[in-house]
């Protein structure tokens, strides 16, 4: 039982972005009793009286390190942000690491080329070939093809440009890649860019990139009739279908409405930054996931190390996938399988390290899982074959 008090209201920019601003306490235990279950369990916490007749060591061993009183705002905070406070929509701002948290590239060590993407008018060339010359990396627009050949080191020829693109990353003779219009909805080039490297969507008002492209990009771009404002794109811009598209098929988006070119140019900088420090970290990092294992510590008592070792292998396949071209979309709902079923494992079978693993040789809990978090057929079929995946990677090696 909830009580919603609306304290005040305040005009915005149109945005589909959520956010957590703060919370209190924390959420019930499984299996607490219900909402007067709970209420029993927070008095003998508060007062010191056994509910249910129940014996004080047993609960004391069931509620283990939780106290109603503990939030932590920010764990709250990353877990909202990577679970519920984004959508397609979104309006995503890069924050890139302080340079003392930055870790140091070792001899050798690859960094992603990223791919950019956008329509005409987006300022592919212009934010790329200024966050290039700020970063000291190279930058190849797809469509220069002189330019594209010079860097491979071939004389100029009629190539088409998804083979110059092959022939780029073949070479890896470019850190930053501009993709043209024309191929970007090809579903090869789409996997061959998330396969490399980073897939990157600038995004910026249509009616402004219809004016910057001198119209090209007019005949490009599918406004929303029934929408009266902005010719029929929305305010933020992102009322379009091949926003939609190229969002889903993109590994990131940068939303450029309402900025001037300097601060364009500044937000792709820290973006592009930001994705190559991200890179170098382990999968665990890469992935974002390493709030997970504290996440099943806190709730199901967890044993650390079995933890760890769930995520690292998690982690590992996450990578494997995101290396192998699969769709943003479609790792986010992986993603979010994975994480269920540690919730579920460690839950019922609360494994030791040494057979963390052997939990996940089939889907596990899937009965649970429908009761649990999703009671929809399209989502326990999901769920199964997320878990069958992860399965077969396991007994591959755990390496792809």
């Amino acid at each position: 039982m909830h009580d919603i008090w609306l304290r005040g209201t305040h005009d915005e920019a149109e945005t589909d972005q959520r956010r957590l601003l703060g919370g209190a306490r924390a959420a019930p235990p499984e299996d607490c009793g219900g909402l007067y279950g709970y209420d029993d369990l927070v008095r003998w916490v508060e007062t010191g009286a056994v509910p249910y007749n129940g014996d004080r060591d047993d609960l004391n061993a069931w509620l283990g390190e939780r106290h109603p009183d503990d939030f932590d705002l920010q764990r709250a905070q990353r877990a909202f942000d990577q679970w519920g406070g984004r959508c397609w929509a979104c309006d995503r701002q890069p924050i890139p690491a302080p340079s003392s948290a930055r870790r140091q590239q070792k001899p050798g060590e690859l960094r992603p080329m990223i791919f950019l993407f956008g329509p005409p008018g987006a300022g592919k060339t212009t934010l790329g070939e200024r966050a290039c010359d700020a970063l000291g990396l190279r930058f190849v627009d797809l469509a220069d093809g002189a330019r594209a050949d010079e860097a491979v080191g071939v004389d100029g020829g009629a190539d088409p440009d998804a083979d110059r693109l092959r022939d780029l990353i073949d070479a890896r003779a470019a850190d930053v890649i501009e993709i043209p219009w024309s191929l970007q909805r090809d579903r090869k080039v789409l996997t061959l860019t998330r396969k490399s490297g980073t897939s990157m969507l600038l995004w910026a008002h249509p009616e402004d990139m219809i004016t910057r492209s001198g119209g090209r990009a007019e005949g490009l771009l599918t406004p929303v009739r029934r929408l009266k404002s902005r010719g029929g794109f929305g305010r933020t811009g992102i009322a379009c279908r091949e926003f939609r598209q190229l969002d889903r098929a993109c590994t990131e988006t940068l939303m450029l409405v309402g900025l001037d070119l300097d601060a364009a140019a500044r937000a792709a900088k820290d973006w592009i930054s930001a994705i190559r420090e991200e890179s170098s970290g382990s999968p665990v990092e890469r992935e974002g996931i390493g709030g997970w294992a504290e996440d099943w510590r806190l709730n199901h008592n967890a044993n650390p190390r079995a933890a760890k070792i769930v995520v690292d292998a998690m982690a590992r396949y996450l990578a494997h996938l995101r290396a192998s071209g699969r769709s943003p979309r479609t790792l986010a709902d992986i993603a979010t399988d994975l994480s269920a079923a540690g919730h579920l494992v460690f839950m019922y079978d609360a494994p030791t390290s040494a057979g963390a693993l052997e939990c996940f040789e089939s889907p596990p809990w899937d009965f649970e899982f429908s009761r649990k978090f999703s009671d929809s057929p399209t989502a326990t079929a999901r769920y199964e074959r997320s878990l069958e995946g992860f399965a077969r990677f396991l007994r591959d090696g755990g390496e792809g």
